[in-house]
């Protein structure tokens, strides 16, 4: 058995590069314009990332893209993902 046999790959993207991810994955390739899209993105964003580091990386995304969302809109989607995450 090889050493990558059995490992998951874990992939690391910038800010952008997963912003345009979510964006495809979630919204079709067009730009978040409503709440319940930036919820989407920042859903795609946290179901992505090390649950761990969900929120604090979701924290900084949200400064940086401008996202009308509420810290605690963040945290809450963060939350959520990291609890479906350990399901």
């Amino acid at each position: 058995m090889s050493d990558q046999e059995g490992k998951k790959e874990v992939l690391l993207r910038s800010p952008n590069e997963m912003f345009k991810a979510a964006k495809e994955n979630m919204l079709d390739g067009k730009a978040p314009v409503s709440h319940g899209d930036w919820a989407k993105v920042f859903n795609f964003f946290a179901a992505n990332i090390i649950p761990a580091a969900a929120a604090p990386a979701c924290k900084v995304m949200r400064i940086l893209f401008k996202a009308p969302l509420s810290e605690a809109d963040v945290a809450a989607i963060a939350r959520f993902q990291a609890y479906r995450a350990n399901r």
